[in-house]
């Protein structure tokens, strides 16, 4: 980082003329609002330029955030199984046995023809 000694000084030659005196960035201030030919065009031009480094600016700060917004929450896979109830036994084609929805009960009926 550099340190200027000064950001502007003026400095009086004579009765009425003045100049502006300091380090690098000062002469191209001075540079710019004096050594530029102005006009109309010339303003118009520097606006539009403005505008479109503030577009460039906002597009890399939106997609910034893009890439590092928060992901939502996902939920974990919900695992779904018969429904409770009276189903064909596993072990015997002609019995019933009831199913409470995670285990196999003791519980058997005779199947109806």
């Amino acid at each position: 980082m550099r340190l200027w000694p000064r950001t502007i000084g003026f400095r009086i030659m004579a009765a009425g003329a003045m100049a502006i005196v300091g380090g690098y960035a000062v002469n191209f201030l001075a540079w710019f609002v004096v050594g530029v030919r102005w006009s109309f065009y010339t303003a118009i031009g520097y606006v539009i330029f403005l505008g479109f480094v503030l577009v460039i600016i906002g597009a890399v700060v939106a997609f910034v955030r893009y890439l590092t917004r928060p992901k939502p929450p996902t939920a974990a896979p919900v695992v779904v199984g018969p429904v409770a109830g009276w189903l064909p036994d596993p072990t015997d084609p002609t019995m019933l046995r009831y199913w409470d929805g995670t285990d196999w009960t003791g519980q058997t009926a005779r199947r109806d023809p």
